[in-house]
């Protein structure tokens, strides 16, 4: 449905290109290049199966693309055009391969185990981090904790990724209840020890 409507509103675009040229207006060229984004953002959802992408997030479409998907506060999730021809290069690829003209899916934790907390719940992390590997995925920067997914493999973990980091975001929050019962236990039995 919505799809009609934006191919709609970009034929009348086409059909009156040159009358829109003349009259020069900006506001017109900004409604078309947000009609190709909202058409791009149908297509991923369409044909890719992913479901959580708007038009709002689509920053540019074919063929540099570039699609801010962050939900979150210190994790990088986006769709991208990867390669060398658009300055976007895996730092430390796993086997040393590089995209080359590709669109990915990609998921980046560039604090690592601080995404959790300041005391760098290391393995927390690493168990947060193997989940994620879990999913079929084309390059791995295991160093700087990115992961790529070819887009017609993307859908399940673009769709389960959300809910995935809520879950750990919530156990990490109760495990740390508990972990600070238990020190408060020790403290308190130290300190009658000592009366």
């Amino acid at each position: 449905m919505m799809k009609k409507k934006y191919m709609a509103a970009l034929k009348i675009f086409e059909d009156s290109r040159k009358l829109f040229e003349e009259l020069d207006l900006a506001e017109l060229r900004q409604a078309e290049i947000q009609l190709h984004k909202g058409l791009y953002a149908i297509q991923l959802k369409e044909d890719y199966g992913i479901e959580a992408v708007n038009a709002n997030m689509v920053k540019s479409g074919p063929p540099n693309v570039y699609v801010d998907m962050r939900t979150a506060m210190y994790v990088d999730m986006c769709i991208c055009s990867m390669g060398e021809k658009y300055n976007r290069t895996i730092s430390w690829p796993e086997g040393g391969g590089q995209p080359d003209d590709e669109v990915l899916f990609m998921l980046g934790f560039p604090t690592g185990p601080l995404m959790f907390s300041d005391s760098y719940p290391q393995e927390f992390f690493d168990e947060f981090w193997c989940e994620i590997k879990s999913y079929e995925y084309k390059y791995i920067d295991e160093h700087n904790r990115c992961i790529y997914f070819e887009l017609k493999k993307a859908a399940p973990i673009a769709n389960a990724f959300p809910a995935m980091l809520k879950k750990y975001y919530e156990r990490y929050r109760d495990e740390a209840d508990t972990r600070r019962i238990a020190e408060l236990k020790q403290e308190l039995e130290r300190l009658e020890a000592n009366a």
